[in-house]
């Protein structure tokens, strides 16, 4: 006589790991800890110093590095930022252009720390791709240091802004 299966079909199998996934789901800072770990070593690095370092994120480089951001990307903008003040030359000013005013005067727990250590959180008007640099060069009617747009969805393997250089050109105000 024929013993009766103890195995699980698989479609069920996966039906009940799922239900027990949602029930032990982390809360969502852990959860992106946990997500940021797996798919990137190097974003999980910078979101563990932003968590915890105090070093400034601007330097003596005679340079100022402008950089914006909008939508949902502002939540991982803190990622970018990290990588240029990660960089062995940091740049005199670090200037975020965001276009929501709300979250310019209520930042987000990442870039309030970032803010802290000297990251430039300021309103602009909505230029489209010419966000990143129009705003700055209105903000004065003489600019002394050079001006350097930064991309903020790229992953590069050395961190900093000099990583930028060979991509765009410093743009002196006069």
């Amino acid at each position: 006589m024929r013993r009766p299966s103890t195995r699980v079909p698989l479609r069920d199998l996966g039906r009940r790991l799922r239900h027990l996934v949602g029930w032990l789901r982390p809360p969502g800072a852990v959860r992106e800890w946990l997500h940021a770990a797996v798919t990137s070593p190097s974003v999980f690095w910078f979101a563990y110093r932003n968590r915890w370092t105090i070093d400034p994120v601007c330097g003596d480089a005679p340079v100022v590095v402008c950089l914006t951001s909008y939508g949902r990307r502002i939540r991982a903008v803190h990622l970018a930022v990290e990588a240029i003040a990660r960089g062995s030359v940091r740049p005199q000013r670090l200037i975020l252009w965001l276009a929501d005013a709300e979250v310019v005067a209520h930042p987000p727990a990442p870039l309030a720390r970032l803010v802290e250590r000297g990251l430039e959180i300021r309103h602009a008007a909505d230029w489209g791709p010419h966000k990143k640099y129009y705003p700055y060069a209105c903000s004065q009617a003489d600019h002394e240091l050079p001006l350097v747009t930064a991309e903020t969805m790229c992953s590069t393997a050395r961190p900093g802004w000099r990583n930028y250089w060979p991509f765009t050109r410093p743009i002196l105000m006069r």
